[in-house]
């Protein structure tokens, strides 16, 4: 299943080079850890999509190097990482197998690999290609398009093998940034999530397909930029998860399910780093669990370092090896994690950046606190502005001046990109602007800390 990486605002270029060293095979280096398998893969970031080929039994990852500005697509078929090719672009990855075809939806163009390069299929296809979803012999798409070719379709379109499909008239206002980040069956419905809104204010970022139009679903998402990042269904429930909380009128906290007439908590949910903003990545169904990746420090009232599962009562921690988890996917047997660090803590094990789970029904603790309140960020504390930025923002914030105060900038998986220190921060109002130019497009966290204060609030550089 994908990441929340490649799935929103992810739009900038990232120089690609062919790595050298990616063809290296499994040679049975020992395993330190009990709970992750180690798939020794080269990258030395972290994987922005995971897909599973069932049909041809490989592992598909495309994800960036920090350290050489590389970007990566390859495939792991159980002994040797194999490079493929030269990417369309850097944003917005997305696989899937329909009818014997590899196909990679991007946010510059959909292409197919023909087992050397990708060849675009524009313009029959469309750019800015965020989901895949298979249903029968149909293929859905979903992203933030607006046409293919000469049809005007929006958001979400159905492929039957030969043409192309509407599906009516997908909700949206004029200038508003729509997109659909994830699509599911739930009920044999169509449901379609992401950030949009239509002009009644009836139907935000989360609609049903009933056969004739986009329906409201429980009163939607609700939250100026929060986005609806990922459906998954788990026992008899849709699952949605995101940047959502409670405290902008939503059910849960990070993620909430339906039934198909109410929305209802799923343990609490999660609270994010450090007690403010955070996110849900990805979500994924896996041995009778509902497994979650995302920035956040806790899920269900336990510490859960960034990765979790659902057991459908409980909250369930994977021990303390890992955190930083951006995505997830599975095979008919396995269970495989995508992931910004190089060693599993605690077992020593330097890795590469794609691990799969070996822990069996490992917990190590559960929890369900349903009662679980976000840090209140109000804009009376804090304030961003313009939000989406361009070029710049400005950062008003009341806060009392105690010490060794600081602003720190985090990108969405929790990496810091910029502090600010040394401020001259006063009772009272305080404003500081800050050029983002060199931002790349995306969701980010302004984080504004003192000595007894926490205070986050999220924006979106275009």
């Amino acid at each position: 299943m994908l990441s929340l990486i490649n799935k929103i605002f992810v739009k900038t270029l990232i120089r690609i080079i062919i790595l050298s060293f990616l063809c290296n095979p499994f040679k049975g280096i020992a395993q330190t850890s009990t709970l992750w398998g180690n798939l020794h893969c080269p990258l030395k970031y972290f994987p922005n999509s995971l897909y599973y080929d069932t049909l041809q039994n490989k592992l598909y990852m495309a994800g960036s190097d920090s350290s050489t500005s590389m970007y990566v697509i390859a495939n792991w078929d159980g002994t040797t990482w194999s490079q493929m090719g030269t990417a369309p672009c850097t944003s917005n990855m997305t696989f899937i197998n329909y009818n014997g075809e590899l196909l990679l939806g991007s946010g510059c163009a959909t292409t197919k690999w023909d087992g050397i390069n990708w060849i675009s299929l524009s313009p029959s296809w469309p750019n800015g290609v965020n989901c895949f979803l298979q249903y029968g012999n149909d293929l859905y798409i979903g992203g933030y398009f607006d046409s293919i070719g000469s049809i005007p379709i929006r958001a979400v379109a159905k492929w039957n093998g030969s043409s192309w499909g509407g599906l009516g008239t997908f909700p949206h206002q004029s200038g508003f940034n729509t997109h659909v980040n994830s699509l599911s069956f739930f009920m044999g419905e169509l449901y379609a999530c992401g950030l949009f809104l239509d002009f009644s204010g009836n139907v935000m970022n989360i609609a049903r397909w009933n056969g004739a139009n986009w329906v409201d679903v429980g009163g939607g998402i609700h939250g100026g930029m929060d986005d609806a990042v990922e459906l998954a269904v788990y026992n008899g429930e849709l699952y949605v998860a995101g940047t959502f909380t409670k405290s902008h009128g939503n059910t849960g906290n990070y993620i909430q399910r339906w039934n198909g007439t109410n929305w209802n908590e799923v343990g609490g949910g999660v609270i994010g780093d450090f007690g403010g903003n955070g996110q849900i990545f990805d979500l994924e169904v896996y041995n009778n669990a509902l497994y979650a990746t995302g920035v956040f420090s806790s899920a269900g009232g336990i510490p859960a370092p960034q990765i979790a599962k659902w057991d459908g009562t409980n909250w369930c921690t994977l021990g303390n090896e890992i955190s930083a988890a951006s995505c997830l996917t599975k095979s008919n047997t396995d269970l495989y994690v995508g992931w910004f660090y190089k060693i599993l803590v605690g077992a020593g094990d330097t890795t590469g950046s794609v691990i799969k789970w070996i822990g069996g029904n490992y917990t190590d603790s559960c929890g369900n606190t349903t009662g679980i309140e976000q840090f209140n960020n109000t804009n009376e504390i804090l304030t961003i502005y313009p939000n989406p930025a361009i070029s710049q923002i400005a950062i008003e914030f009341d806060l009392v001046k105690i010490k060794n105060d600081f602003i720190e900038i985090k990108n969405i998986l929790g990496q810091t990109v910029k502090i600010i220190n040394n401020i001259a921060f006063t009772k009272g109002s305080n404003k500081i602007e800050i050029d983002v130019r060199e931002f790349p497009s995306g969701l980010y966290f302004v984080q504004l800390q003192s000595e007894n204060k926490i205070v986050n609030k999220k924006f979106v550089k275009q």
